[in-house]
């Protein structure tokens, strides 16, 4: 697959929303990829690599998220 691939995510319950984002997650593992996901469900924010929040068209804050499980799951802002 080549090129930008897009889809519009409904809103999920739970179970098939954990795992749309598991197949997305597996996606983004290949590094010739990336998933871009904007959302208003606070439950797939796990699932990012990185968090940025915007308000009103302006960046108001960007958090790198560490999924490392030698040290369980760290948040670091990135300016």
């Amino acid at each position: 697959m080549t090129g930008v691939q897009t889809c519009a995510l409904p809103i999920f319950d739970s179970e098939n929303g954990a795992a749309v984002m598991a197949l997305l997650s597996e996606v983004a593992k290949d590094k010739r990829r990336a998933v871009l996901a904007v959302t208003h469900d606070h439950r797939t924010l796990s699932y990012a690599d990185r968090i940025i929040h915007i308000e009103d068209g302006r960046i108001v804050d960007s958090v790198k998220q560490d999924h490392s499980a030698s040290e369980g799951r760290k948040s670091h802002a990135v300016n």
